[in-house]
């Protein structure tokens, strides 16, 4: 019995992931689509936002203020159409912002992350891992072909 790909628990656990980061990516051209959470009382907040073919993530690194207790922290989505114009490569970025409101110096880390990155992220190992299952099973199957097993059709490598 050969390696049936169709009959791999290793491809359909990992085919949703596929599915729903080249959806998000298809999903990023039409619309920009944000979750932001609030957690200062001046407008402090953390944003997660998808928009053209990127994930970009800010958040603040230190505040002046302090938080407000968990319970009194909001959430936000946002989700609109944009025009879609054509989307240039968007590059790998990591980056700080300082701000300066008067004598108080806020830092905020932005990290944007392209579509593509994600998908080749997830992509790569999970295909690397169903080699090596598919490198298993076969040498299983070769060494009870050399014992005298014959093909084993009941074999518990799956």
């Amino acid at each position: 019995m050969t390696f049936r790909l169709h009959r791999s628990r290793t491809f359909w656990l990992g085919l949703p992931v596929f599915l729903f980061i080249s959806w998000a990516w298809l999903d990023s051209l039409k619309y920009q689509s944000r979750i932001t959470l609030h957690r200062g009382a001046r407008g402090d907040s953390d944003t997660f936002r998808q928009f053209l073919g990127t994930v970009d993530l800010r958040w603040w690194l230190q505040s002046p203020e302090p938080n407000l207790p968990f319970q009194y922290w909001r959430w936000t989505r946002k989700r609109q159409p944009h025009e879609h114009r054509g989307v240039d490569p968007q590059p790998i970025t990591f980056k700080k912002e300082r701000f300066a409101y008067g004598s108080v110096v806020k830092t905020r880390a932005i990290v944007i992350l392209p579509h593509w990155f994600l998908l080749g992220l997830y992509t790569l190992p999970w295909a690397a891992f169903l080699v090596w299952r598919w490198r298993v099973y076969s040498s299983h199957r070769k060494l009870m072909r050399e014992l005298g097993g014959g093909d084993v059709s009941g074999s518990s490598i799956r």
